[in-house]
């Protein structure tokens, strides 16, 4: 079976080729036309995938494209009336997607008919989480995937068993460690579509001096063990606006709008750094703040976590490991260890939420790959065994 993942219509449009659940090759459109975050349609990264594995699109039996619109609709229709720019926004990216097979088929100077291949809508953290599980060499893990926003969710945790991936729990709009990210990002003046990077460096170099005020931006919380968090959304603006993206006249790459309130500006003792500011100590501080509350979040759900660790809950107990004659704490690692914890022995448990099933047979598999997040053992085969996976 050959899976054809396609991420079009964003920044970092790409493509990835699974065959017989091995993967054998994903690139960023990036790679070819020189535009960093590069949105659009990936055909030269498709071109590249096809030809990496030795087969034409004619012998690709499903497309996968990681976007479902009716994911979460009734959430999506009650922003939409609250934030109708943004909702109009959506709506026609959404547009954009039901003319993949027509963009696929121009790519290639064929007509979408020609194209035996069945097209998959597939719920943006159901394929984050399955482009990671389903190319893995395991049979059974513990599953998590977290981002800004993807169908109207942030984040989604569950478990992998075989050739299926059952979904405990998700975390919705507004609440978004990506988007808390972005937001502290651009008040630290970095404000270009992916710039968060730079603040992930910034932060080796500053002391967390202001977790206080971190704990209010970004809150956990805990319901009879189970993890979650929450956001201080007077610190934010991205619930009462959307998260607003246009596109650069230049090279059409995503640009974010304001996401912070001045209510942030406030709490963190001045207003937001300009881009052409001089970086002080104080914002090196902030950087490493930022990152450090990420890290408290996890003790946070240690000290918590763990009271009810039936079916459904996440035990969240973090472990010290001795080393060189010290104790030393992976606190930090709490929430990863509780989610492995979790996965095992879940197969054959009765009590499911909602079951993807990727079947052997062509003819009734539900397809899943998410093409910017595939990444696994495939990519360093060197390119005669690839091409073998898929013939």
């Amino acid at each position: 079976m050959k899976i054809l993942g396609i991420n079009a219509y964003h920044g970092n449009a790409s493509a990835a080729l699974v065959c017989d659940g091995k993967l054998v090759a994903a690139v960023e459109e990036e790679r070819f036309n020189r535009v960093k975050y590069a949105a659009g349609f990936p055909a030269a990264a498709i071109h590249y995938c096809l030809k990496e594995g030795g087969v034409t699109l004619g012998e690709i039996d499903h497309v996968a494209v990681p976007r479902n619109p009716y994911a979460r609709l009734a959430r999506k229709l009650f922003y939409a009336m609250r934030m109708p720019s943004f909702a109009r926004d959506r709506a026609k990216v959404m547009v954009k997607f039901t003319g993949i097979p027509a963009a696929l088929a121009a790519a290639f100077d064929t007509e979408p008919g020609k194209i035996k291949a069945t097209f998959h809508r597939i719920e943006h953290h159901q394929a984050h989480l399955a482009s990671s599980f389903f190319v893995s060499p395991f049979e059974e893990a513990a599953l998590l995937s977290a981002d800004g926003l993807g169908d109207f969710a942030s984040s989604m945790w569950g478990v992998g068993c075989g050739n299926r991936m059952e979904i405990d729990d998700a975390i919705a709009f507004p609440h978004s460690l990506g988007l808390y990210y972005s937001a502290v990002t651009q008040y630290l003046g970095f404000l270009k579509f992916g710039d968060e990077y730079k603040v992930m460096g910034l932060a080796a170099y500053g002391e967390p001096e202001r977790m206080e005020a971190f704990r209010d931006i970004v809150r956990f919380t805990s319901n009879g063990g189970d993890f979650g968090f929450r956001l201080g959304l007077d610190y934010f603006t991205h619930h009462r606006t959307g998260p607003e993206m246009s596109w650069a006249e230049a090279d059409k790459t995503p640009v974010l709008g304001k996401m912070f309130s001045e209510a942030m500006e406030k709490r963190l003792g001045g207003a937001a750094r300009r881009p052409d500011q001089s970086l002080e100590q104080r914002h090196r501080n902030l950087a490493g703040t930022a990152s450090a509350a990420r890290r408290s979040l996890s003790r946070d759900a240690e000290e918590t976590g763990g009271q009810d660790q039936g079916e459904g809950r996440v035990p969240v107990r973090g472990r010290g490991v001795q080393l060189r004659g010290e104790w030393q704490d992976f606190r930090s690692d709490a929430i990863r260890t509780g989610l492995r914890a979790s996965g095992r022995g879940r197969c054959g448990i009765g009590r499911r939420r909602r079951v993807l099933r990727v079947e052997p047979d062509p003819e009734k598999a539900a397809v899943v790959c998410d093409a910017p997040r595939v990444l696994g053992t495939g990519l360093h085969a060197d390119r005669d065994s690839r091409r073998n996976r898929c013939q």
